[in-house]
């Protein structure tokens, strides 16, 4: 559908740059649709743990963060669309370059994908404590339907956010990598929600 859609968009008769900003969203959704091919990504929560395998051509530890990188990066990109309908609206000027608005566009998204492929890669990577409390889940004596081994345990990002019960011991790394994954989400979102406001207001 965006490979139909995108040239649609470069021989409408409409000549606005909003088609970049719909280009740009449908690129990413065809990298994504990319990725997801090459890293073939399992999620599974066990006990404390958020479990993300990979089991495509990618199959060690940075295929699922590549994955979580692109799970990052809508973000910024749908909230630029908001953005871009605001000053539209409210102040066309802004966008008689639109070069500008692209670049910050770009480049927010490059760096927040960036820090999600770094974050899950440092932050979800396996160590000796996440391994000791999933070494049921991995010597496969677990419920799971997914069949683990413990040779591929290293490969597979591993988020252990309590050590023994829940609220016990608390992993402080992995509950601040997914607090920052929700600032994003939550900044995102108050952008999409006060541009609507701002739009619906106007007209």
């Amino acid at each position: 559908v965006n490979l139909l859609l995108l040239p649609i968009m470069f021989t409408s008769r409409r000549r606005d740059s909003y088609r970049y900003v719909i280009a740009f969203f449908a690129c990413s959704d065809l990298y994504c649709s990319v990725v997801h091919w090459l890293v073939y990504p399992v999620p599974e929560m066990y006990g404390n743990a958020f479990v993300l395998s990979g089991y495509g051509i990618i199959n060690t530890l940075i295929g699922p963060a590549w994955y979580c990188s692109i799970y990052v990066q809508a973000f910024p990109i749908l909230a630029s669309h908001f953005v871009y309908r605001t000053l539209l609206i409210r102040r066309p000027s802004s966008l008689a370059d639109p070069e500008r608005f692209f670049a910050v566009m770009i480049a927010t998204t490059t760096a927040i994908s960036v820090y999600g492929l770094f974050g899950a890669y440092v932050v979800a990577g396996p160590d000796e404590v996440s391994l000791r409390e999933l070494e049921v889940l991995f010597d496969g004596n677990s419920s799971s339907p997914v069949v683990h081994r413990a040779a591929t345990a290293r490969d597979t990002m591993q988020i252990l956010y309590w050590i023994g019960g829940t609220f016990e011991s608390p992993r402080w790394t992995a509950l601040l990598g997914l607090f920052c994954v929700a600032i994003i989400m939550v900044f995102a979102y108050v952008i999409i929600v006060y541009c609507s406001l701002l739009i619906k207001g106007f007209l």
